[in-house]
């Protein structure tokens, strides 16, 4: 298992290595989010809120951006690529044929 920041695993030299990740689900950011309901097929999507503010009208709107699904049975989400570009956060993946510990080598097992 081999922790890397979302920069790192996409500027990584993988040596030709074909490698899939698949991140399954984060937890809900804490603040600044919105879960709204998209078109006839009923899937939620969590917004992040970029800027709010109050329109000529008076009324409340904001500025955000789409950063997931929302699994409502696990009450978590499944990020975008939004995500990581708005939060900086770390993920841990499983490769198969990398060693720890290799550095810039990646040799395969």
């Amino acid at each position: 298992i081999i922790t890397l920041s979302v920069p790192e695993i996409l500027m990584a030299n993988w040596n030709n290595c074909h490698i899939s990740i698949l991140i399954a689900q984060v937890d809900l950011p804490k603040k600044k989010i919105v879960i709204a309901k998209s078109g006839k097929n009923n899937i939620k999507y969590v917004y992040y809120i970029l800027k709010s503010y109050r329109n000529k009208k008076g009324q409340p709107t904001g500025k955000t951006i789409s950063i997931g699904k929302y699994d409502e049975e696990e009450n978590k989400l499944i990020p975008n690529d939004n995500f990581f570009n708005i939060f900086d956060c770390e993920i841990t993946v499983k490769v198969k044929g990398l060693k720890e510990n290799d550095g810039d080598k990646n040799e395969r097992r």
